[in-house]
């Protein structure tokens, strides 16, 4: 009775494996790729920043004594319009391997990329340059990076660097 006991038991124990194998996860499956590989054109964007803490526009109002509809259109001169130039020429690819391509004309970059803390932060390695942007929309078709520098440059002729920061909302899509 014990040897058939033992045969049973054995035989129940095998099939278990069996089973517990066969219903395993399938290792031929491709994992899914992260949405944010493939490759991404420019939209649009959105532009704001500061000049020594104070909102770039209120700034230019006040240093250079403008109304609110000339520093609008200095800022466009100067800035958003060059700016604009580059970015409508952005074709940045993502391959699933980790390496991204940015070509903006006839100007071609490669490197490697990291999303990270749950796909909110986008750093982007190009030889000895990181720069990092923070990930504001990441959808299957719409990629929207957020990015952030600071400068120092003497924009009113006083001898005394201003402080400048720029904050640019870069949207592309699939």
């Amino acid at each position: 009775m014990t040897h058939h006991l033992n045969r049973y038991f054995l035989i129940v124990l095998v099939s278990f494996c069996g089973f517990l194998i066969s219903c395993g996860s399938d290792d031929d499956e491709e994992p899914t790729p992260s949405p944010i590989v493939g490759t991404w054109t420019y939209d649009s964007f959105e532009y704001g920043g500061t000049i020594n803490g104070v909102e770039y526009m209120t700034y230019l109002t006040e240093t250079y004594d403008l109304t609110p509809l000339e520093a609008q259109l200095l800022a466009s001169i100067y800035f958003v319009q060059e700016l604009e130039q580059e970015l409508e020429l952005l074709i940045l690819t993502f391959n699933a391997d980790g390496t991204f391509e940015l070509a903006q004309g006839a100007d071609v970059e490669s490197g490697t990329y990291n999303l990270q803390n749950n796909n909110s932060q986008l750093t982007l390695v190009s030889g000895a340059e990181t720069t990092v942007f923070d990930v504001e929309e990441l959808t299957e078709h719409n990629l929207s990076l957020a990015y952030s520098e600071e400068a120092e440059e003497d924009l009113n002729d006083d001898g005394i660097a201003e402080i400048i920061v720029a904050e640019i909302l870069i949207n592309m899509m699939k």
